[in-house]
C-alpha cells in the first residue's frame, strides 16, 4: 500500500493542470496518457501513437520507450489518487447521482442549480465508471478543491461498482432516478441490478440525504431503513409530483406540485417525461442543499440532449435524435412525449439492438416493440441481430444492416409532417443510419 501511496502522489504531482486520456485517439499536446490492459485491447500497444499525438506523460505498467511513470496497476494507482484528493477536500457538499437512465442529465441540471449557491464542480460527460470517475477527479483536483458543491454521475458495468465509488467520494447527498433493464445483463438477476442500485444509499455512513424515484414501491420499503432525510419525485406523489407537462412550439409546459403547493414553469426544448423526471431530482437536490426556489431559474436552462431526445425538423419531416443508448424505459418515456407533441402525420422508428441485457434480451427487445407498435411503420437497423425479436411483438416494415438502405427507403417514404425516431444502444452506431439519411434528404432538397 505504501508503494501505492507513493505512485498515486507521484501521479498527482504529473497530472497537475494536464487532462488525463484512456484513449490514444484522442491525446491532444499535453495531455496524460494513461495505458490500460482492456478485454479486448491493450493500451501499452499505443504509446507511440499516444507520444506522437502529443503525450506529455505516459502511465503504464511496464517499462517501454516513452513511459514517464511505470506502477504495477494503473487502475489502482488512478484510485488510490483520486482519493489523496478527496481526503484534501474541506467544507464541500457531494452529490452522487446514479440510476439506469438519465445520470448525465441530471448531473447537468443539478450543478446548473447548484451554481446560484456556489462554485460548482461536475464530472464531465459521462465520465461515470470506476475508472471515469476518479480520472475525473485527478484530472480536475484544483476546480474540485475550489468548489463549494461536486456533482458526481456514477454507474456500474458489474456487482459492487456503485459501492465502490460512493465510498471513494464519500457524498452527503445520494440521488437514485430509477432502476431499470440497463446493463442487467452483467448481473446474475434483475434484482441483483437493484440492490446494486439501492447500495448508493448505504455504502458511506456519511449520507444524510436521500433523494429517489417515487414511482417505484421497491426503493420506497428499502429507504424506509434509511435513517437521514428522504425527499421523491415522481409521477404518483412525492415531494416533487409531476402533475401534468405539455408541448408548445419549441417550448415545454410543465405543471408541479410540491408541498409549497402547484407551479408551472416553461422549460426551453423538448423535454421527454424521463427528461422531467431527472429535473425533479434536480429540483430537489438543489433545493435541499439550500437553493429557496430552483423554479426561478430553470427557465433559462438549456437541455443538453445531444442524441438524447434532440428534437430537429428538416424539409418538413421532424427527426427525433435519441441515439446515445437504449433501454425498453426509455424508449417508453420517448413515444409517451412523441404522442403528445406530434399531432398531424405519421409516426416511423428506426431502431437497433438494446445491448447488456443477457437472459433478458428477448424479453427487452419485446416489450421495446410493444411501445412502438401503434407507430405507422418500424424500421429494424440490424447491424445486431438481437433487434430481431421485435418481430414478436410486431409488424416491421423494413430491415437492414445497411445505412444507406435503410436511409434510401426512409427517402422515399417519410414526407412532409412524418416523424423519424432514431433508437439504439451506443455500440450500434446509430447515428451512422441517422446522419446517411439527413444527407441523403439534405442532397435531394
Amino acid at each position: 500500500m505504501k508503494r501505492t501511496a507513493s505512485e498515486a502522489e507521484r501521479l498527482l504531482h504529473l497530472a497537475r493542470g494536464r487532462r488525463i486520456r484512456l484513449d490514444s485517439r484522442a491525446v491532444e499536446s499535453g495531455d496524460v496518457f494513461i495505458a490500460l490492459k482492456g478485454k479486448r485491447t491493450d493500451g501499452h500497444s499505443f504509446i507511440g501513437q499516444a507520444r506522437a499525438n502529443g503525450a506529455e506523460v505516459v502511465v503504464a505498467s511496464e517499462e517501454r520507450s516513452g513511459v514517464s511513470l511505470v506502477v504495477e496497476d494503473p487502475v489502482t494507482v488512478l484510485f488510490e489518487a483520486a482519493r489523496l484528493v478527496i481526503e484534501a477536500l474541506k467544507d464541500i457538499k457531494k452529490i452522487v447521482i446514479t440510476g439506469s437512465n438519465g445520470k448525465t442529465t441530471a448531473k447537468e441540471i443539478t450543478a446548473f442549480l447548484l451554481s446560484q449557491l456556489g462554485k460548482t464542480f461536475k464530472t464531465p460527460g459521462n465520465m461515470n465508471t470506476d475508472i471515469g470517475v476518479p480520472a475525473s477527479i485527478v484530472e480536475r483536483a484544483e476546480e474540485l478543491i475550489a468548489a463549494d458543491f461536486a456533482v458526481f454521475e456514477v454507474a456500474t458495468d458489474g456487482p459492487g461498482d456503485i459501492a465502490k465509488l460512493t465510498r471513494l467520494i464519500e457524498p452527503f447527498a445520494a440521488v437514485l432516478l430509477n432502476v431499470g433493464t440497463a446493463h442487467v445483463g452483467n448481473f446474475e438477476s434483475g434484482q441483483a441490478l437493484f440492490e446494486e442500485k439501492l447500495s448508493v444509499f448505504f455504502s458511506h455512513a456519511g449520507i444524510s440525504i436521500a433523494i429517489a424515484n417515487n414511482d417505484d414501491n421497491r426503493i420506497l420499503e428499502r429507504l424506509k431503513d434509511f435513517p437521514g432525510r428522504k425527499y421523491f419525485f415522481g409521477m404518483a406523489g412525492g415531494d416533487f409530483r409531476i402533475r401534468d407537462y405539455d408541448y408548445r412550439k419549441d417550448k415545454t409546459l410543465l405543471a408541479f406540485d410540491t408541498p409549497e403547493g402547484t407551479k408551472m414553469m416553461r422549460l426551453n426544448g423538448t423535454w421527454h417525461i424521463g427528461h422531467i423526471l431527472d429535473l425533479g431530482a434536480a429540483y430537489l437536490t438543489a433545493q435541499a442543499m439550500g437553493l429557496d426556489e430552483p423554479s426561478l431559474y430553470l427557465p433559462s436552462y438549456v437541455l443538453r440532449n445531444d442524441g438524447r431526445f434532440a428534437v430537429r425538423s428538416l424539409n418538413g419531416i421532424t427527426v427525433v435524435d435519441d441515439t446515445y443508448n437504449s433501454s425498453p424505459e426509455s424508449i417508453r418515456a420517448a413515444v409517451e412525449s412523441i404522442n403528445r407533441f406530434h399531432k398531424t402525420g405519421r409516426r416511423f422508428a428506426v431502431v437497433g439492438s438494446i445491448l447488456e441485457q443477457g437472459d433478458n434480451a428477448i424479453a427487452s427487445h419485446q416489450k421495446a416493440g410493444e411501445y412502438l407498435r401503434d407507430f405507422e411503420g418500424v424500421i429494424l437497423y440490424t447491424k445486431d441481430d438481437q433487434v430481431l425479436s421485435m418481430e414478436e411483438a410486431l409488424q416491421v416494415s423494413f430491415r437492414s444492416s445497411v445505412p444507406e438502405e435503410i436511409a434510401f427507403w426512409l427517402s422515399r417514404n417519410a414526407r412532409a409532417n412524418d416523424l423519424i425516431y432514431f433508437k439504439a444502444s451506443r455500440a450500434v452506431e446509430m447515428e451512422t443510419v441517422l446522419r446517411t439519411f439527413l444527407e441523403m434528404i439534405s442532397d435531394d432538397s
